[in-house]
């Protein structure tokens, strides 16, 4: 596990309670995402990162939140990858 300094433990816990409130006051799942972003960016510092779940059909990858990335590498809906580093709930079953 990281290891964290006070003020970064600090900062995390507040993170997170930040969240937890996102999570009871917000009916909108794409607003709801888009802040779970942008507060983690705010705690961990990263350059960008995309979101994505997988559409109803479970066929592809939908774009629901993103930050640090220009619209020509956001692409909306992806293939779902279905390759052998995949996570289970990814591959079909017979």
């Amino acid at each position: 596990m990281a290891s964290f300094t006070i003020g970064k433990k600090e900062k995390l816990l507040e993170a997170l309670i930040e969240i937890g409130q996102e999570l009871v006051s917000t009916t909108d799942l794409q607003s709801l995402l888009q802040r779970v972003l942008d507060v983690s960016r705010d705690v961990f510092q990263f350059d960008n990162a995309i979101i994505r779940l997988l559409d109803e059909s479970g066929e592809k990858l939908i774009t629901s939140a993103s930050y640090g990335y220009g619209p020509h590498a956001v692409v909306r809906e992806n293939a779902a990858s279905r390759n052998a580093a995949s996570p289970p709930f990814l591959k079909k079953t017979a």
